[in-house]
């Protein structure tokens, strides 16, 4: 048996454990590296910044989300308003009718109690409460699930005439047409991917233009119809969007969602610019008198530019990205802060300031998951029987969440309980058949810990399946033929995986050294 690989990466699992970078080694999101009750610190922190988790820990406690979210610290290098931060507080606090309420209703053939609902968030929204319509359209009905599916069509089937049914399916179809397309470069992506995203769009505004006429104040169905010009194909794709924008505008010229919908289409990616992002910020800024949150809006030409060098596909640099997220966080806690400047920490291998970062992301944007990035950095700092405490209950509020019990996997692979770690990855994919980071790390663990290669096979060769440019599967099957000693197989496996590898990410840029070290070892020529 070769051993390279499998010592590679165990000592590249605790490099991740340290930096809190999982994320970026399995390049699919913010990796979570889990907490056992580990109670001696590895990394000194500072006195101001201990202060300043204590209070944060004291703060989590608070059962009321909008007290909760005042009585946080602010990061100490920042200076945020009072008014931005009570505003977004506030958000915290908003409710809308649950998925139970909304199934009762349509089964009791009763959607006019669903509309009653919805005129009352359109009021408050029209009352000076911002952006609450489209939040409640975003919360509930946003998602490719098959729910938001059933649910958004019985409405529509029960009540045609209805312009939020209406609203919620078209923005359902958006987010469908969104997956429709996939995350990869046009080049990569299958022209029936592309048909399925242009029919897709076609049926999302269909159903919000439909909507627009029977409320034409609906300002919720021009965030929907925004988000589908990223991908539609007009010849007057951007004229349209123009049009759009300005229309929603002319119903709330204060409404951080459709700035945020049109800053996001004038992004580089989409054929735009910073110059075209700044403009948007700046029309924005002229209306922070009635909404203080638009002011965060010069945040995203900054986040744009910090994205840019820690994305999946892109020159990976930590620290560069921090100091740009770090920027714009003296603008205040926008949204784009709030979503990169944890995981670029991390990146950086700061993991106070990602503790810190993640904690303000939980703050504000109120997700578990959050909770579940954070975990392992906790624990490298000395506390993690708060990270686990974080888990158990938010596992208890979610338990069928595949981010947090991805959390509780690695928590027990710090404990060495590699069985429970199986059984953990084992529900991932009764949940979702298709999640790529469960079963990249229970092949992982079936080589290295359980000793059990066979069981791995079907797990690699399925995720090769699905995708057969990864380089995290190419690599999986490098070790799977290691621990066969089939140097045939590795060699194979190995001459893919360095095709696909992403050499500015600092996890795969590793794992190349070392499968060039191994096929030198095996007699291969290594990769020059």
């Amino acid at each position: 048996m070769f051993n390279r690989t499998q010592s590679m990466w165990l000592l590249l699992l605790l490099a991740v454990s340290l930096v809190g970078g999982l994320a970026y080694y399995l390049g699919i999101r913010d990796g979570t590296r889990s907490a056992v009750v580990v109670e001696t610190p590895t990394f000194k922190v500072p006195d101001e910044l201990n202060a300043e988790l204590d209070r944060i820990e004291a703060a989590e406690k608070i059962e009321d989300p909008y007290e909760r979210c005042m009585a946080y610290p602010n990061p100490v290098e920042f200076n945020w308003s009072p008014n931005v931060i009570e505003a977004m507080c506030k958000r915290l606090s908003r409710h809308m009718l649950g998925w139970k309420e909304i199934e009762d209703a349509l089964e009791l053939k009763h959607p006019e109690t669903i509309d009653q609902a919805f005129d009352s968030y359109l009021a408050r929204n029209e009352a000076g409460e911002h952006g609450y319509l489209t939040w409640a359209f975003w919360w509930m009905f946003q998602s490719s699930s098959k729910w938001a599916d059933d649910t958004t069509n019985h409405w529509v089937r029960a009540d045609p005439q209805s312009a939020y049914a209406l609203a919620a399916r078209g923005i359902h179809y958006s987010e469908v047409a969104y997956d429709a397309r996939g995350d990869k470069f046009a080049g990569d992506t299958p022209e029936e991917n592309f048909a399925r995203m242009h029919e897709l769009v076609d049926k999302a505004r269909a159903d919000l233009q439909a909507s627009l006429k029977l409320n034409p104040r609906l300002i919720a169905a021009y965030h929907g119809l925004l988000r589908t010009t990223r991908l539609g194909d007009s010849a007057d794709e951007d004229e349209q969007r123009d049009a759009w924008v300005e229309q929603a505008l002319a119903i709330d010229p204060a409404d951080q969602w459709i700035y945020h919908d049109w800053i996001d289409a004038v992004k580089p990616q989409w054929g735009g610019s910073l110059r075209e992002m700044e403009q948007v910020a700046e029309r924005a800024g002229e209306h922070t008198d009635a909404n203080p949150t638009l002011a965060l809006l010069k945040a995203e030409p900054l986040c744009q530019q910090a994205n840019a060098v820690r994305c999946t596909d892109c020159e990976k640099d930590g620290q560069k990205a921090l100091d740009l997220f770090r920027q714009a966080g003296t603008i205040g806690p926008a949204e784009c802060f709030l979503d990169g400047a944890g995981g670029a920490a991390g990146l950086a291998q700061d993991l106070p300031t990602a503790i810190r970062y993640y904690s303000q992301a939980y703050r504000f944007l109120g997700k578990d998951e959050w909770l579940a990035y954070r975990a392992q950095n906790l624990r490298s700092l000395g506390r993690g029987a708060w990270a686990l405490e974080n888990l158990q209950n938010a596992l208890a509020r979610q338990p069928q969440n595949t981010v947090l019990l991805h959390a509780l996997a690695l928590a027990y692979a710090d404990a060495g309980r590699l069985g429970d770690v199986e059984k953990t990855y084992l529900e991932m994919l009764r949940i979702d058949p298709a999640n790529t980071t469960a079963a990249l790390d229970l092949s992982r663990l079936y080589v290295t810990g359980l000793k059990a290669p066979g069981k791995a096979r079907p797990l690699v060769e399925g995720l090769l399946k699905r995708d057969p440019a990864s380089a995290q599967a190419w690599f999986a099957m490098t070790m799977l033929c290691e621990a066969e000693d089939d140097k045939p197989c590795y060699r194979d496996a190995a001459g893919k995986f360095l095709v696909y590898a992403n050499r500015s990410d600092p996890w795969q840029r590793a794992n190349v050294e070392s499968v060039n070290a191994k096929l030198a070892e095996i007699g291969s020529a290594p990769e020059e």
